[in-house]
């Protein structure tokens, strides 16, 4: 409840609280959180869900977790630097201290995540697609979603009629993000 507590006030689109009963009618809460919507592309959103996935249940089978070697201010920090950041970020990670969020991402949490999910029964072949030709090359092109966007403003100006017409186009080709041209 105290987590759940620090969210009052505040919305973010991509966690809700759900309540909801168990099969003997207790009731129980639980918060969602929504990873697949910040795509662009079906192969950006499914490997999203392999690195979250992979992650949770890697860092939930670690002896001490990480908000156990992490305070709350450096949790704190780290959250609001992704956030106006994104990949170009650095946080405060335990066991390394700060670091370059697309390093910690390219060199240490995508491959624990790919290898958990190796060791849960997912086909390397898939895996090596979703971490090794999205993800990585996400992590060390910088560029995602966000980054693509600015990139665009940067390059045509504020004309967010031909931005979102390009954006489409070029979703619906299904390359990944950070394959993408402005």
């Amino acid at each position: 409840l105290p987590h759940l507590r620090l969210q009052n006030g505040t919305i973010w689109r991509w966690n809700r609280p759900i309540l909801g009963f168990d099969g003997a009618g207790a009731p129980h809460l639980r918060i969602e959180h929504r990873t697949m919507p910040s795509g662009p592309t079906i192969p950006d959103m499914v490997a999203n869900m392999a690195l979250y996935l992979g992650l949770a249940i890697a860092l939930a089978r670690t002896e001490t977790p990480p908000e156990a070697e992490l305070s709350f201010d450096a949790c704190y920090r780290n959250f609001y630097a992704c956030a106006k950041e994104g990949l170009r970020a650095r946080v405060e990670w335990p066991g390394i201290g700060e670091v370059d969020v697309q390093a910690l991402l390219h060199d240490r949490l995508a491959p624990l995540a790919k290898e958990t999910l190796l060791s849960i029964g997912l086909t390397r072949a898939d895996l090596d697609y979703y971490f090794d030709d999205v993800l990585a090359r996400r992590f060390l092109t910088g560029r995602n979603g966000a980054e693509w966007q600015r990139n665009y403003v940067d390059l045509h100006g504020k004309d967010f009629q031909r931005l979102t017409e390009r954006y489409l186009t070029l979703q619906e080709g299904g390359e990944p993000v950070h394959a993408w041209t402005c």
